[in-house]
């Protein structure tokens, strides 16, 4: 009894927690088997006069090609048919049918069965056509040997038929288990749709059953690999092509060191459809899947990079009020980057609908940060907005007036070169100036002719000709204002003090208002 060798008929793979089998098969040749093919009456080689097979007995090696060399003369409907125990996709596999160089496109007519599923002579067989068919020169058909044993050919061409058959084996050095096509590594190469790239993974051996000695003469392996949600670069169907290479036995081996599928159909990446696919392409480091708000609220934030940004609470601590603060688990899909968040809600930059901090005033949302207020109907009665968006009391007021000097009345002066006064200081702790009011500067550059205090190393407070009033501090109001040390502006009374200037940082503490773009 002569055992031949075979490779694998089928490479699978398992991706995703799926697992396929990988077949090693041997084929037993007995006597019998010889009489049967000796006492089969097989298809004359006789040429005729349209179509000529120039080699019409083969030998291929499983896994490798089967050539049929032809020529033709004249024009019309080419067919090739698998006949007897031959099927197309279960013994051969078409490669390509050539006119010379050139490739010629065909009709395929296979069975849709699996390999492994039973075949009907003269149901199953398959063929390919090739219509108009019209060749000067030599043509070649190349088929893949699935299977050994022989293997059957039919061209029919203008009325007259041909024939071609092969004998296949593993030509291998009959040791076993299957030493010429034991599989010592598997990988997938999977590839993302429109141009996403590919990516490889290798394989690893789980177990195996059956013998190449004994019915049903191959080996099943399992060869495993679980990816997870790895590989998602760009949404669609994602397709494989498995590989697989052999080690062991002669030289002869060498045509089965690599095998390689045809690609199929894996998986299917939609970043929308499940929380595994959208962690996949927007990552874990917060939350993506199902965070509420206005764009893609129930699925997943940020695929689409135009029109959806995953925006968490920010709050400016020092404007808001009752602890509130930013924080990123309150978050919410939004529409714009812009957008601010509270309890998961989206709020359009420029907003001052809503009361976020629970203050009794309603909140300014400022390109994606929460402030105190935008203007001062966003503040409590009795408080106004100032520059640093925070409703303060209304001690800071743009126009009017709060001073009053008379002749009963005196007051501290600031003029311009011409003698215009341009701000005041009256003995009831109210400041006015004609310009603008500047807190909290880093430095000050003051302007010529300014009046200005200062300590020994800077400027701390300006009010230029204009009456405009720049401070590195700020203004507060009330009562008793009490300096201590020597470093200060001060107004005063004939009670006592009603306010100063501190010469360290700028600050002016005095008890009553003070009004910017004045008109007194």
């Amino acid at each position: 009894m002569n055992r031949k060798i075979m490779v694998p008929v089928s490479l699978a793979v398992c991706l995703l927690i799926a697992t396929l089998p990988i077949y090693v098969r041997a084929e037993q040749t007995t006597l019998f088997n010889m009489i049967v093919d000796m006492l089969l009456q097989k298809p004359s080689h006789a040429q005729a006069e349209h179509i000529k097979i120039l080699n019409p007995v083969s030998k291929p090696t499983l896994w490798g090609r089967w050539e049929v060399e032809f020529e033709t003369t004249g024009k019309g409907d080419l067919g090739i048919e698998a006949y007897g125990a031959t099927f197309f996709r279960k013994d051969v596999e078409y490669v390509q049918l050539y006119c010379g160089g050139r490739k010629i496109d065909v009709e395929e007519h296979f069975s849709g069965k699996g390999m492994e599923e039973p075949f009907t002579e003269g149901a199953d067989n398959g063929k390919i056509v090739a219509r108009d068919w019209d060749c000067d020169g030599k043509a070649r058909l190349v088929l893949r040997i699935l299977a050994t044993g022989h293997h059957y050919l039919e061209f029919s061409f203008l009325g007259e038929t041909a024939y071609a058959e092969n004998f296949a084996d593993c030509t291998g050095t009959d040791l076993s288990p299957c030493a010429c096509c034991d599989v010592n590594n598997m990988w997938v190469k999977i590839t993302a749709p429109s141009g996403g790239g590919s990516r490889e993974y290798n394989l690893t051996y789980q177990s195996s059953s059956g013998a190449c000695s004994s019915t049903p003469f191959y080996i099943n392996e399992t060869w495993t690999r679980s990816i997870g949600y790895t590989f998602c670069t760009t949404e669609g169907q994602y397709t494989a092509v498995e590989n697989a290479s052999s080690a062991g036995g002669d030289a002869s081996c060498a045509v089965y060191s690599n095998d390689t599928s045809t690609s199929f159909n894996l998986y299917t990446v939609g970043w929308d459809d499940t929380e595994n696919w959208c962690n996949c392409t927007m990552g874990t480091a917060k939350p993506h899947w199902n965070i509420s708000g206005e764009a893609d609220a129930s699925t997943c934030c940020g695929d689409e990079v135009a029109s959806e940004f995953n925006r968490t609470r920010a709050a400016d601590s020092a404007s808001m009020h009752n602890g509130y603060a930013s924080n990123s688990a309150d978050d919410a899909c939004c529409s714009a980057s812009t957008d601010c968040v509270n309890n998961s809600v989206c709020y359009d930059t420029g907003s001052v609908s809503t009361d976020v901090d629970g203050n009794g005033d309603t909140d300014y949302c400022n390109s994606g940060t929460w402030y105190d207020c935008l203007a001062n109907a966003q503040c409590a009665s009795g408080y106004v907005c100032n520059a640093s968006y925070d409703c303060m009391p209304g001690d800071i007021l743009n126009g009017g007036h709060g001073t009053t000097c008379d002749a009963s009345n005196n007051c501290f002066l600031v003029k311009n070169s011409a003698g215009v006064v341009k701000a005041r200081f009256d003995k009831f702790g109210y400041v006015d100036v004609k310009g603008s009011w500047s807190p909290s500067q880093s430095s000050l550059s003051p302007p010529a002719g300014s009046f200005m205090v200062r300590n020994v190393t800077a400027v701390v407070l300006y009010i230029d000709s204009s009456g405009n009033l720049a401070t590195r501090g700020y203004f507060y109001r009330g009562p008793n204002p009490a300096p201590s040390g020597n470093n200060y502006f001060i107004v005063r009374n004939s009670t006592g003090v009603v306010g100063y200037i501190n010469g360290a940082m700028g600050n002016m503490n005095f008890t009553g208002t003070l009004h910017y773009n004045s008109d007194f």
